[in-house]
């Protein structure tokens, strides 16, 4: 019986995480009330409050789910990605698919398709996304710590397939791993902002400048 009560429960709290997500991603924090989460999610202001503090608290909650979890580098490629023994292109491959993957499926979970972003006067969900993102900032105190901590692993994934390919011959002895590492991560960071503003990301393009940098480095 414990054990129907807790995944009824678990159930009931991923449902008013992606209830709120859509709602969130649709406009801006302050903008979402009470009354259409309990709209949105089903449930009684009563029944809302059993499994979460305050908006506040729910907002936290999304934002950790969909933004540093959905972002961490072991979410996106895999956790064991470290104990594949792929090359550096393999690797590049691999991280532009599960990006791929990852953007996609974004649409999925907001249940909204390009046309019904377009019809708010947006191009991409991209765009939503990356405002949500950056709105957190003001309501989270420890969301500098959480971005910090998926950028670092970010990078040092990056540099971890760069050592293994200065020690496979992969690529030239001099290479700096932990520099090359910073570019990489960098690319894809900066690129996703610049496009997320304007088009939505471009992964295709992605992959070229990744490519410029490689054979740049490659033996």
């Amino acid at each position: 019986m414990k054990t129907i009560q807790i995944q009824k429960s678990t159930a009931t709290k991923e449902k008013i995480c992606k209830e709120a997500f859509k709602l969130f991603i649709s406009k801006p924090y302050e903008q979402v009330t009470i009354n259409e989460l309990e709209t949105a999610i089903g449930k009684t202001r009563g029944a809302l409050f059993y499994h979460i503090k305050d908006k506040r608290d729910l907002f936290a909650k999304v934002f950790d789910k969909y933004f540093i979890n959905n972002q961490n580098i072991y979410t996106v490629v895999g956790e064991n990605i470290l104990e594949s023994g792929m090359t550096l292109l393999e690797f590049i491959d691999i991280y532009i698919t599960a990006q791929e993957k990852r953007i996609n499926d974004l649409y999925v979970i907001a249940e909204m398709d390009e046309s019904q972003i377009a019809e708010r006067g947006i191009s991409k969900i991209e765009s939503t996304y990356l405002a949500l993102q950056l709105n957190a900032g003001f309501y989270l105190e420890d969301y500098d710590q959480k971005m910090d901590m998926n950028f670092k692993m970010d990078r040092n994934t990056w540099s971890f397939f760069i050592t293994k390919a200065i020690e496979n011959g992969e690529i030239k002895p001099n290479t700096n791993a932990k520099l090359f590492g910073n570019i990489f991560s960098s690319i894809f960071v900066g690129k996703s902002v610049q496009d997320s503003l304007t088009k939505g990301i471009n992964t295709k393009e992605v992959k070229k400048l990744f490519l410029a940098v490689y054979n740049k480095i490659k033996v």
